[in-house]
């Protein structure tokens, strides 16, 4: 073997290995390997009910599963109900602000408008010159 030829293996080696390293760490496989996966998920979707409805009905009465819950969010595919209040909670904040900022410009007074400076020092940094 020439030196380009063992360079190509060793290289393709070691990217094998990096990538099976960093999926695995990710997930660890469950199923043998990527066609055994396909033909799970396959299985699965056959049976199924074919209308959405139905089909939605059925993957909601499987999620509420509390292992299977904590599987799916552990991978990041569900939210727990902590980080669903915490959501809610900045979306309604993010609404507010703005209504926050009308109501100090708009009073116009020295209080008012240290108040408005700090506001947006507080939410966009430092570096904000508007």
């Amino acid at each position: 073997m020439d030196y380009h030829t063992q360079f190509r293996l060793r290289s393709s080696k070691q990217l094998t290995q990096f990538t099976q390293k960093s999926v695995s760490e990710i997930s660890p496989p469950l199923l043998a390997n990527r066609m055994a996966k396909k033909r799970a998920a396959e299985r699965a979707k056959k049976n199924l009910p074919t209308t959405p409805e139905k089909k939605a009905e059925v993957v909601a009465a499987v999620t509420q599963s509390l292992r299977t819950r904590k599987i799916l969010e552990k991978h990041g595919l569900m939210k727990s109900p902590e980080e669903e209040n915490k959501i809610v909670a900045l979306k309604a904040m993010a609404s507010d602000f703005p209504e926050g900022i009308k109501v100090i410009k708009n009073a116009r007074s020295n209080n008012a408008l240290e108040a408005l400076g700090a506001v947006k020092t507080l939410s966009f940094g430092k570096n904000v010159k508007k």
